[in-house]
């Protein structure tokens, strides 16, 4: 059955997140001063697939393989005095 399942990142630079194979990244946010990653997963499928999830804040320097990466959304974190811009490519296939 799909269902919208809710991952916490961790505010590093990179981090790979397992997410159910044929998964849906639709959306990140922050909840609760913490970045809040929403995926579309079927949860009677047993098969998995990494995602690089890449985390920069504003100036901060970007990869040389950065065109692999989808922007997903930018988030606020502590009333605004902090923007985080967050990426994701799939690094199963």
């Amino acid at each position: 059955m799909k269902k919208i399942y809710k991952y916490t990142l961790k505010p590093t630079d990179f981090q790979i997140l397992e997410l159910p194979k044929k998964s849906n990244i639709i959306s990140v946010i922050e909840q609760n001063n913490q970045i809040v990653l929403y995926a579309i997963i079927n949860d009677n499928m047993s098969e998995t697939e990494l995602y690089d999830i890449m985390i920069k804040g504003t100036g901060h320097d970007l990869p040389e393989n950065f065109d692999l990466y989808t922007f997903l959304n930018s988030v606020n974190l502590i009333d605004g005095s902090l923007i985080f811009h967050v990426f994701y490519k799939n690094v199963t296939e």
